[in-house]
């Protein structure tokens, strides 16, 4: 039992280790030269079609909340006079 422990272990072992300078030399070339180009263009025009609408329901809501702010401050200061 020990010994097939071992076998599997070693086996594992020298699976993974050439597998990663493999991917690690791959990968990078091959997503640098065409699918991140591909990628970031696409990434970067489908999340600004949809968060800017979020956006600006978020800032609408903040400018609806700041001036009912601003006038509830200035009635309590014409108030306490």
């Amino acid at each position: 039992q020990q010994q097939q422990l071992l076998l599997q272990q070693q086996q594992q072992s020298e699976a993974i280790i050439p597998l990663e300078p493999t991917i690690i030399e791959e990968v990078p070339l091959a997503t640098i030269s065409e699918p991140i180009t591909i990628d970031t263009s696409a990434a970067l025009v489908k999340p600004k079609v949809e968060p800017m609408p979020i956006v600006t329901q978020k800032t609408k809501n903040l400018r609806k909340t700041i001036p009912i702010s601003s006038t509830n401050d200035d009635k309590k200061i014409k108030i306490d006079p």
